[in-house]
């Protein structure tokens, strides 16, 4: 599998210089980040590396829903510190609402569906409370900015395709659920229902900026991504901070520091910076000589949910 580890040993016996694209400058070296360099960048890891094979597969030929492959616990698990957000206090964040909205969304789903029962609108209570939340610790609703996608992505499109896309047809898996519910079967029929969770509907993004609005939070719809969008505010020098569940901001450039939510205990926060990764030993990984040009290379090696996939894709490395 071509994976973080596998790329970024080949990277290493490379012998990348810090600061330096492969190529020969008198002879016009590409553009940093521009897909040529990408290109020379791994064809020179994988020369060095002559003679082995590497070989790229997902089960059922999927790939990973959110990030970038293996980065959490090859990466993140060893640098990631536990952040109280009074830390934060007068700091200015940029929050990619679109992985806490799916969450959000998820207590919903149930009786969205079911027509005999009101909604719930969960959703509403648990955005709220996180951005109120994120408001008090910086300072003010004004520190807060909400990045909402807007369109969608082309080079991702398989991925939304991947993520909407269930075995069986959605009309089954509803007629599934309510079959269940008709033999009150109530926790079978569940199930069912939260396969339906993604996308949430329309209604959820109204009602987030009508809430936005309504006190005075920043909020900016994407052009298309909301990470890309939120990255952006960063460079731009109109946010400080990114907050996430999705590991592959950290590697979009000049982002230097993530704000994680704790995926399984509420209320826990971690960050991790970039400045712990670069030029550094990260757990079995060496990352020493890296710069973060070399560090986002390996991470588009690693793949996300951008990159095309195959079933299986194999690699000849040839001197």
């Amino acid at each position: 599998m071509l994976t973080v580890d596998c790329i970024a040993q080949a990277l290493c016996s490379s012998r990348i210089s810090p600061g330096l694209l492969p190529g020969d400058a008198a002879q016009g070296a590409a553009p940093a980040g521009s897909p040529a360099a990408l290109l020379k960048l791994f064809q020179r890891a994988f020369r060095a590396a002559a003679g082995r094979t590497y070989r790229t597969s997902w089960p059922g030929g999927r790939s990973p829903s959110m990030g970038i492959s293996e980065c959490g616990p090859k990466v993140f698990a060893h640098v990631r510190t536990e952040a109280h957000l009074d830390l934060f206090k007068g700091k200015r964040l940029a929050v990619d609402i679109a992985s806490f909205k799916q969450k959000a969304w998820y207590q919903d789903v149930c009786s969205y569906y079911r027509a005999n029962e009101p909604s719930t609108h969960g959703y509403r209570a648990t955005l709220a409370r996180l951005l109120s939340v994120l408001a008090a610790a910086t300072g003010g609703v004004s520190n807060v900015t909400v990045c909402l996608d807007g369109g969608r992505f082309p080079p991702k499109s398989r991925e939304h395709a991947r993520r909407g896309t269930t075995a069986t047809a959605r009309s089954e898996i509803l007629a599934a659920a309510e079959a269940k519910d008709a033999a009150n079967q109530r926790k079978e029929a569940d199930h069912e229902y939260h396969k339906l969770a993604y996308p949430p509907p329309p209604f959820v993004d109204g009602w987030l900026i009508a809430h936005c609005q309504e006190h005075c939070i920043p909020l900016v719809v994407a052009p298309q991504e909301a990470d890309s969008q939120a990255a952006q505010l960063v460079r731009d020098d109109r946010a400080d901070v990114l907050v996430t569940n999705d590991s592959d901001l950290l590697f979009y450039p000049g982002v230097m520091q993530l704000l994680l939510a704790d995926t399984k205990k509420a209320g826990a926060w971690w960050t991790v910076k970039l400045a712990d990764i670069v030029d550094s030993q990260v757990g079995t990984l060496s990352f020493v000589g890296f710069n973060g040009f070399d560090l986002r290379s390996v991470a588009v090696a690693a793949g996300g949910d951008c990159t095309l996939r195959s079933r299986t894709l194999t690699l000849t490395l040839e001197p």
